[in-house]
Order: structure tokens, then sequence, then C-alpha cells
């Protein structure tokens, strides 16, 4: 399942193009359910503790919701790396390569970055509520 997806062409088609997005489709969710699994964590663990477990936030079905709607939107945004990868190509780009590796590898950072963010919001919380 996690074998190196392949290389394509330097001129690639539009399905190739498309494949090679989809083939690392699984790599990314891995990665940004991992570590939205560490946010959980921390947001269930030190979360009520520092603003009372009646939180509403802490109910399991707005957190089921939240992280439903945030994989939705997550995987959204990631066809968003083809569908602009598509355009350019559109517009006469013969090789797309390198902005599908950078746009791939930004996308995936920046995910993993923005779902770490409820981490740093409960820990920030924690130290405040320390003093």
């Amino acid at each position: 399942m996690f074998e190196a997806p392949p290389t394509r062409n330097d001129v690639a088609s539009p399905s190739q193009i498309i494949l090679w997005w989809e083939r690392r489709r699984a790599l990314y969710n891995v990665a940004v359910g991992l570590v939205g699994f560490a946010s959980v964590a921390v947001l269930l663990t030190v979360g009520p503790k520092v603003v009372g477990a009646q939180e509403p936030l802490f109910s399991p079905f707005f957190l089921f919701l939240g992280i439903l709607i945030y994989a939705v939107g997550a995987n959204i945004c990631y066809t968003a790396g083809w569908v602009f990868e598509l355009l350019l190509h559109k517009r006469g780009r013969q090789n797309t390569e390198k902005f599908a590796n950078a746009a791939f590898k930004a996308g995936l950072g920046f995910s993993c970055v923005i779902t770490s963010l409820p981490i740093w919001f409960v820990l920030v919380l924690w130290i405040s509520h320390l003093r």
C-alpha cells in the first residue's frame, strides 16, 4: 500500500496527473490522521483539566462532527492540488512535476501544522492557567 508511487513522464497527460495525486492521497490521509489523533488525544486529556469537562467541545457528538467536517475539508483541499496542476497544464506548462512535488510537500506540511493547532492551543491555555 505504501510503496513508492511511480514518477511520471516529462509530459504527463491529465489522467497521469490525477493518478499521481491520487496515489499519494492515502499517505496524506495517514499523516494528517496521525497528527489529528495526537491533537484529539491532547485535547481530551489536557483540555478538560484546563477548561472543565462540561465544555461542549468535549462532547462526543461535537468532536465526531468536527473531525468529520475537517477530514472532508482537508480532502477537498487536497483535490485542489491536482485541479491547479491541471490548470497549469492546460495553460501550456508541459512539465508540471516540479509544481506537483512542491505543492504536495507544502500542502502536507501545512495540513499537519493546521491539524496540530489544537495541541498548541490547549498547551498555551494550560501554561496560562499554571500561573
